[in-house]
């Protein structure tokens, strides 16, 4: 299939139940498209006012989700990606921010630039600055309930944390090259 689409691709949802998917990337001519089944036939919306590269997606259900990009932007959705709203991330210094994880609709962690990880606990209304212990681009977090979770970055970068990411652990990983 062609896509409506000529640049980067970052990463991708999709929605099991109903074929619902949702792309990310460069702002050329939109960060995001559509696909409502299954990736057969895929649509833009040109209405998109997101001025930023998205590189992450997470959706916490059909209808809540939320989208990281450069700029220190974050975006949240209310309608399953009909429309999505600014967040105010009050993060004071340029940060990339490549991946959101949310556990629930108000508790989230988002990843970026510089060694940099946010939290919020009340649906991306504030966002604090996590401390992680590196300077590296920190390009996943994955977090499996409010304490557990981990992040991976640039420069052989792998941490746990098991207290919802106030102090984080380095792992030792078998890989010595940066994961995305």
């Amino acid at each position: 299939n062609s896509l409506p689409y000529s640049s980067t691709l970052n990463d991708i949802w999709y929605e099991n139940m109903n074929g619902k998917v949702i792309a990310v990337g460069s702002v050329a001519p939109t960060p995001m498209m559509y696909s409502t089944n299954g990736g057969t036939t895929w649509s833009t919306d040109p209405g998109l006012t997101i001025p930023v590269t998205l590189y992450g997606i997470k959706m916490i259900n059909s209808n809540t989700g939320y989208v990281s990009g450069s700029s220190n932007r974050i975006f949240k959705t209310t309608n399953g990606g009909s429309s999505w709203d600014s967040v105010s991330t009050a993060i004071g210094t340029s940060t990339t921010l490549y991946c959101p994880d949310f556990i629930n609709e108000n508790t989230g962690w988002v990843s970026g630039s510089s060694g940099r990880i946010f939290k919020t606990t009340d649906g991306g209304g504030n966002w604090s600055l996590l401390t992680t212990g590196v300077t590296s681009t920190l390009y996943r977090i994955d977090m499996v309930d409010a304490n557990t979770g981990w992040f991976i970055g640039s420069s052989e970068t792998t941490r746990k944390t098991t207290d919802g990411g106030t102090t984080w652990t380095a792992q030792t990983p078998n890989y010595t090259s940066t994961i995305n």
